[in-house]
């Protein structure tokens, strides 16, 4: 399962200042007991502006 990019589902902030922020999703179509991969992403809006991860928790609770 592979899900495209979306700004409606994304964690956001902006300034020169660190952020803390999280977002959550709720998948309904994963398979019980398979192996699937989570990868955090970002992008910036401009190339001028750097943006990157100090630390990433990315949990995954399966729902029964």
């Amino acid at each position: 399962m592979i899900w495209a990019a979306d700004d409606e589902r994304a964690a956001s902030g902006s300034g020169a200042v660190s952020k803390s922020v999280s977002t959550q999703l709720r998948l309904n179509s994963p398979t019980a007991g398979a192996t699937y991969t989570v990868t955090a992403m970002h992008r910036s809006t401009s190339s001028s502006v750097t943006c990157w991860f100090d630390t990433v928790h990315l949990r995954v609770d399966p729902l029964a």
